[in-house]
């Protein structure tokens, strides 16, 4: 097999073999097979070895580089290590050392959307959601869950009272159906839901009564 292309993709480079892409290398692996356009190829123990090596270091940089952008799961940088080519091998290696670093702390990372999403009165439906698109195992979620108590008929309540505030002016049966609408479509459950429409028509009651309530002269 003969070297055919040697092509530079940001820091790493591109290896053609006979007009056939093979493998990625970085600088410091290149360096090591010293490979250059024309110069044959020849498989052995000690070239698969570095070749190997290599991916694994390329397999960290990326990593490395993700978590250092915002805090990734686990499953997130495997998912996307594994779009991206590399082995499971290279990638259990990666897991291996984030962990080792402490460069990934998957419960951690679910503490801080659970109480992220609290404080904007979501749902547990909602947070649960929010953990599984970041790649939360059902393990931790739990975990975290169990942890930090999440009041659904309290996130109801204020959900409901912030979208009361842009229809108090409708009719009482269309303002009902809107805010229904709305904690149904933000994954409350009936029963949160039913208790923060308790607490709003209690509310819609008493305007009526204080708007109502005059001396008979």
């Amino acid at each position: 097999m003969v070297v055919t292309g040697v092509y530079k993709r940001k820091t790493n480079y591109d290896i053609y073999l006979d007009n056939e892409f093979a493998f990625t290398l970085s600088e410091d692996g290149l360096y090591k097979l010293k490979l250059s356009k024309g110069k044959e190829f020849v498989p052995s123990e000690k070239v698969n070895q570095i070749l190997q090596e290599d991916e694994v270091t390329r397999s960290k940089n990326r990593a490395m580089y993700m978590v250092s952008v915002t805090q990734k799961s686990i499953k997130y940088i495997e998912d996307k290590l594994k779009q991206e080519g590399f082995s499971e091998y290279a990638i259990e290696k990666t897991v291996e050392f984030l962990k080792e670093y402490s460069l990934v702390d998957d419960i951690g990372l679910a503490e801080a959307i659970v109480n992220k999403e609290n404080r904007q009165h979501k749902s547990q439906r909602q947070i649960q959601q929010k953990l599984m698109q970041r790649g939360i195992s059902k393990a931790d979620q739990k975990s975290v869950m169990d942890e930090i108590q999440v009041d659904d008929n309290a996130n109801a309540l204020e959900t409901a009272l912030k979208k009361y505030k842009s229809v108090k002016n409708k009719p009482e049966d269309e303002i009902i159906k809107k805010i229904m609408y709305t904690l149904s479509y933000r994954g409350f459950s009936y029963s949160s839901a039913n208790y923060a429409m308790s607490r709003i028509k209690e509310m819609i009651k008493e305007e009526f009564e204080a708007d109502n309530n005059y001396e008979e002269i």
